[in-house]
């Protein structure tokens, strides 16, 4: 049990470079330590151009405070799976070898994480031979030498307390001593570097080439290294000051593998009408990119991940052309806002174009229920044909907006499941002459909405027009009888749908509130600067954290139901949830349509401390 302990606080010092996180196979010789200095050669210099995968976290420390800090901590001390690994015998042995290891190091073992991975963590992957090597830069190297004879001796001695022989080995190779902890895992100590694979053969040739480059070996290097490839170097590009972690993966060996080719080839076809929508043109992308790359920036304004793939317009299939706007930088319209906003998402998508091309883009079974729903909706508009006369009216610039909205305002019924009003808006090519359209298809709707509520003995609909400076709305309001008036209403008292025009804008929404609150904000907007984005969606989490706790009740029982435990526990559960989402501000996606790549972002912002 000390030894697996010792393994695993092993992989707690050099992030993550346990045995289990190198699997593959191999020999179990390994090297580590030598006076050589290798501080001038990055890991990407060390590595070969057949690295296909490439994750670089050039500053640890500022993903260590993070995970170190007192609200991260707080959070965890309260979640289940934490308590119960602390309170695990295997944590409180970890928690000795810690200790002895703090003494004997003379430093506290966070400290001593800090400063070992302080010059930076690598975990590259060379194709040609399978080979995993994990790459840490100390910034103390006598530490490291301290740490790494420290393990050594603890690790001999549980293995002679069990009359065991020591899994420890060591040899020479290249002017180097090396060891290895078990099989599949071997290290090298270059300098400050310590360098870990699962082959020691793999770690021979690097160090091979370490020495050639250094003019330490008669033995030839490599012509070149990961570092002079040009599709690395374009992807490095990406990175920018600042940035915590870089990754790199090469896409061509991927789609070499079973069911990739045609999993991204032009020949497949969609089964899914949201994911096309949401990501046609990205999967599209990587059908043909070279490589994709990433970058992690973290900072006081919380955590950035951005995704970033080469695409050029001119290799799109001519499938998904409406994916993309016709030239770069002409894209989503600005997202809108509103009192209490939630979320809100908008999107450039040419969804006339993506219907039109519905037949070669996606599979039968998908196009036969287009089919079905082209004819059915036709109706709702005097049977124009929808992929031309109805989509086509529509600018490709789509906005959807999710806002709070105050319930039992003027004797409304209150329902027990409480749902945020919703809205959609949508620019007209020609708005005087389509705008009438799709109000009467708004009151063919609601009245398809009384005949089928009549039926199952809903309240009735009453459909109502006002004015609001320039734009004519119409709502539909629910005539509750009176029993129905309290605080656990069914579901469709939720809505109190709604829609507008407003000069060049049409406005549908599930409450008149939050369509009233567009139009005033339509009718001052003149005109509709585009973006870069293709797409933003953004969520405000403690407004999200509102509407959850409203609903309060139904969420408790939900878990009582799922999980058959107290009503303790589930109110702390959802409470641990709520506290999360209230420390932080908002969490959103942006993918970028640019001149060269595509990049998708990924943000979660923090509330000020």
């Amino acid at each position: 049990m000390l030894r697996l302990a010792i393994q695993r606080l092993i992989s707690r010092i050099f992030v993550s470079m346990a045995v289990a996180c190198l699997a593959a196979s191999g020999s179990a010789a390994a090297f580590a330590a030598g006076e050589n200095g290798a501080e001038s050669l990055t890991p990407a210099e060390l590595l070969t151009p057949s690295t296909a995968a490439y994750v670089e976290i050039s500053d640890p420390k500022a993903l260590l405070e993070l995970a170190w800090s007192e609200r991260t901590t707080a959070l965890l001390e309260k979640l289940p799976q934490a308590q119960k690994a602390y309170e695990s015998k295997q944590f409180r042995d970890l928690t000795t070898v810690v200790g002895v290891l703090e003494a004997k190091l003379g430093t506290a073992w966070k400290a001593a994480v800090a400063t070992l991975t302080g010059g930076g963590v690598t975990l590259a992957f060379d194709a040609s031979d399978q080979a995993v090597f994990l790459f840490i830069e100390s910034n103390d190297e006598d530490l490291l030498i301290s740490a790494h004879d420290e393990v050594i001796s603890l690790i001999e001695a549980d293995a002679e307390r069990k009359g065991a022989p020591s899994p420890v080995k060591s040899t020479e190779y290249g002017g180097e001593t090396g060891y290895s902890f078990g099989k599949n895992e071997a290290h090298v100590r270059l300098g400050k570097l310590l360098v870990v694979s699962n082959k020691a053969e793999s770690l021979k040739s690097l160090i091979d080439r370490r020495n050639a480059r250094l003019e330490k070996s008669d033995k030839p290097a490599k012509k070149r290294s990961l570092a002079e490839d040009e599709t690395f170097q374009t992807a490095r590009k990406h990175a920018a000051q600042g940035d915590a972690g870089f990754a790199f993966v090469r896409l061509a060996p991927l789609r070499l593998m079973a069911g990739m080719a045609r999993a991204f080839g032009p020949e497949k076809k969609a089964d899914n009408l949201i994911a096309e929508l949401l990501a046609g043109g990205v999967l599209d992308a990587v059908g043909h990119a070279d490589y994709a790359a990433a970058t992690l920036r973290l900072d006081d304004a919380g955590l950035r991940l951005a995704a970033h793939l080469p695409h050029e317009h001119g290799q799109t299939a001519k499938t998904r052309t409406w994916f993309f706007a016709p030239k770069p930088g002409q894209s989503a319209a600005p997202a809108l806002e509103v009192p209490g906003t939630i979320a809100t998402f908008t999107a450039y998508r040419d969804v006339s174009g993506m219907w039109m091309a519905r037949n070669e883009l996606f599979d039968e079974k998908t196009n036969v229920g287009l089919t079905q729903a082209d004819t059915n909706l036709g109706l709702y508009f005097s049977g124009r044909d929808f992929g031309s006369q109805v989509l086509g009216e529509l600018e490709p610039q789509w906005r959807f907006i999710a806002a709070q909205r105050e319930f039992g305002v003027d004797g409304e019924p209150v329902p027990a499941l409480k749902l945020p009003a919703f809205a959609l808006v949508w620019e007209l090519k020609h708005p005087e002459k389509f705008g009438p359209h799709l109000q009467l298809a708004f009151q063919n709707i609601i009245g398809i909405t009384n005949i089928d509520g009549a039926q199952k003995g809903r309240p009735q609909l009453l459909m109502k027009t006002e004015t609001l400076g320039d734009a004519e709305i119409q709502a539909a309001t629910y005539l509750a009888v009176e029993e129905t008036v309290n605080d656990a209403g069914p579901i469709h008292f939720n809505f109190r749908p709604a829609c507008a025009r407003v000069g060049k804008y049409f406005v549908i929404g599930t409450h008149v509130g939050v369509v009233r609150e567009l139009a005033k904000q339509l009718g001052k907007e003149t005109s509709v600067p585009t973006t870069s984005d293709s797409l933003v969606f953004d969520v405000r989490l403690p407004e999200l954290a509102r509407i959850l706790e409203a609903n309060r009740p139904l969420i408790v029982g939900r878990t009582l139901l799922a999980a058959g435990g107290d009503r303790e526990k589930a109110e702390e559960q959802l409470d641990l949830g709520l506290e999360t989402l209230r420390l932080l501000e908002s969490a959103g996606i942006r993918l970028v349509d640019g001149e060269q790549a595509l990049m998708l972002e990924t943000t979660l912002r923090t509330l000020a401390k």
